[in-house]
Order: structure tokens, then sequence, then C-alpha cells
């Protein structure tokens, strides 16, 4: 376990350490420094088809950026969150009525933010509903199509992906493999590889009129890079998501905004997150594997979730089973017998304690959270360390 009498170094070099954050990079494939720009950090996050509930697949996701911006904000780093929700999709209108989908989108949409609300995630997240940016959408394709980086099969418009040579640097696929990955399959398409921009072919239960596109639906793809547009001008510090996001879905992102934007990498950083799994199967409404927010709170702690969460490295899958659950409970009980009726004095002179700055430097460190629980529950047996133990839990999220 970690002494705090025992460490290595002074609250100077600590306060070096923690000016850089270095985050695990898909693109890169290796970790690397994500710099603020002007002291402000930009995350764009992908969120959720608003079909269903919220279950703990995505509260992970939304968990550990929570804690990256707190971790950001106590280093007087401004955050700003973009987080898309996919609105405009065929699951939400199978077996439904399609005059009666806008008000079940919209149930679910709320549902959503209160669930995120009971995860104690900041109210300065922007949620981005991606039917509220359907003129963007249609604005960027006709862009796309005058400078001849789509093109038009029998009404469907598709993203022609020989005009990017970059094309697979992201997920790391060559072409055969992407080619044998298929999506959108249609015989009329110039590569395999193109994705689909304006669909006016499938059923979506909703159709949107342009005179120029026809009537159609925008792809998952283009949402997403619409909403970045909107309010980054596609150039932003991080893009975060699923690792089951790498291919198709960002590989395409990657590739419009590097159209749009004019810049190479308009991305600094591609970070990804491991899956909850259930029996070993990814947790997907498709397996009918989900364990809801909402059911879960009912026999656990919100505080319980995320100290189990954040107890394995984002990179990881977390095999989910209730009977772990227990272990975490018992943590929980240990931070909240420190803190109770303890009122924060605040650190001295505005600067953090070496062991807060330990903390720091883990979390600094690609966001190595079991390091810095562990750090947590050893400082949590020292009444002396109350201050210490209080400064942590705030960017862990939790609360006492």
């Amino acid at each position: 376990m970690i002494d705090d009498l025992n460490l290595p170094y002074t609250i100077n070099t600590f306060r070096l350490i923690i000016s850089y954050l270095k985050l695990q990079d898909t693109f890169s494939s290796s970790k690397i420094t994500v710099g603020a720009s002007n002291s402000n950090m930009r995350i764009f996050l992908c969120g959720p088809t608003v079909y269903d509930y919220c279950h703990i697949g995505h509260a992970r996701i939304f968990i550990l950026f929570d804690v990256l911006s707190r971790f950001l904000k106590s280093n007087n780093v401004k955050v700003k969150t973009v987080v898309n929700v996919t609105d405009i999709d065929p699951k939400l209108y199978e077996g439904g009525d399609p005059g009666n989908c806008g008000s079940i989108t919209k149930i679910y949409f709320d549902e959503f933010l209160k669930d995120l609300a009971n995860l104690g995630i900041h109210d300065s997240v922007i949620y981005c509903r991606t039917s509220d940016y359907v003129r963007i959408i249609i604005a960027l394709i006709k862009r796309l199509l005058r400078e001849k980086k789509a093109y038009s099969i029998n009404g469907n418009i598709y993203l022609d992906i020989s005009k990017i040579r970059s094309f697979g640097q992201l997920s790391h696929l060559k072409k055969g493999e992407m080619i044998e990955m298929r999506y959108d399959i249609d015989s009329n398409k110039r590569d395999p590889r193109d994705m689909i921009l304006w669909n006016t072919t499938d059923y979506y239960g909703v159709k949107y009129h342009d005179d120029m596109l026809g009537n159609g639906v925008p792809s998952f793809h283009i949402q997403d890079t619409a909403v970045a547009m909107n309010h980054f001008d596609g150039a932003y510090e991080i893009h975060g998501g699923g690792k089951d996001l790498v291919y198709p879905h960002h590989e395409l992102q990657k590739a419009l905004l590097q159209i749009l934007t004019k810049r190479k990498n308009s991305v600094s950083n591609w970070m990804h997150i491991g899956f909850v799994l259930i029996d070993g199967k990814k947790m997907s409404k498709s397996y009918k594997n989900t364990v809801y927010l909402r059911h879960l709170s009912k026999v656990c702690d919100v505080n319980v979730l995320r100290i189990y969460l954040l107890s394995r490295h984002y990179h990881q899958s977390i095999e989910f089973k209730l009977k772990d659950l227990p272990k975490y409970q018992r943590l929980n009980e240990i931070l909240a017998r420190t803190l109770f009726d303890f009122r924060s004095s605040g650190p001295e002179s505005g600067k953090d304690s070496r062991i807060v700055s330990q903390f720091k430097s883990y979390l600094a460190n690609d966001l190595d959270t079991p390091n810095a629980l562990e750090l947590l529950m050893e400082t949590a047996k020292n009444d002396n360390k109350k201050n210490d133990v209080r400064a942590m839990v705030e960017i862990l999220g939790l609360r006492y």
C-alpha cells in the first residue's frame, strides 16, 4: 500500500507533473500529451441512441469523463463537454407508430438526463439532440458534394473514401479488412467502404425534405460531425466513446472532420473506453443483457457504482457481477465514516498537499483511477488527513 510519509516528490514537482495530461490515443496507439488550449479543454462524447433507458455501460463512459472534467477543473482548466444524443435512427421506430416517435424520444431523452443527474454528472455538459442539427447536416452534405468528396447514387449520398488517403489509420485496419466489415451494402457504390451520408431508401419513420437532396435522413456519422462542427468548428482536444465506435463510426468522423476543417488531425486525442460485459458479452439491448441504472440504484448507492467502475482502468473491459458490489460498498462506508460531520478547512495557501498532488499525478497519467482509489482508501485510514480525503472524493465525484 502507498505510504504518504514516503512520497518521493515535492509539491512543486507534482504541480509540474499535473500540468501535463497524458492519455492513450487510439490514432497513434500511444500515450500522448493533451494540452489545454488557452486553459480550455474541449471534449466531444458520442452519446446513446435514445430508444431505451441508460444502462451501466453508458454510465461507465460518463462517469469516467466526469472525473476527467473534475480533475481538469481542479487545476483551473475550463472544460466544455458536448454530448451528441442520437434521436434519428431506425431503432427508434421499430414496431412503433411513426407519429408518436417524437414524444417517445423526448421521454427517453429526459430520462437519460435524469439518470446522469443521479450519477452526479456536472450540469455544465451540453447535450445535443441530433434532430436539432438537420439544417446544419444538410449544408455540410451539400458542401461535400460541391467539393466532390461525396456522390449520389439512386438518391442516396455516400462519402467517397477514395478521396481520403488516411482512411483506416484510426482503426489500424487494412483496406481488405474494412471491405470484409461491410456496412451500407449497395452494389452501386464506387467502393465497398463508402459510407452513406443521406439515406432516401430505408425506412426511419421520419424524413426530412430538401429541394436538392430530396426526402431522406442523415446517417449516424454525419449527425455527430454536424454537432462537432457547430460547437467546436470541428477542432477540439478529446473525442471519446466506447471501443465499439472506432470503426466505422469514429473512422468516418475523423475523415469528415479532416475534409471539413482542412486539417490533417483536427482532434488531438481519440479516447476509447472498455466495455461492461455480462457473461462475456457487451452490455446491449440487442443481447437482452442490460442492467439499467434506475434498477441498480434500488440496490446500490451511486457512490458504490462510481467506485466499482473506477476501480478498473478504463482500457479494460469489466465483467459485471452483482456479487462483486459488497466489496465496494464496504469501501464506500469507510469513506462515509471518515467524512461524517466533517467540514473542510480548505488547502493551505491554495496549494495541493503532497497526497493530493500524488493523487492528481495518477489521474494525469492516463486517468489511472485504480491507483488513485488505492491512495484515497489508504489516506482515509488517517484521521489527520480528512482535508485530503475530501479533496480526492470531490474529484472522483463521490458525494458524502
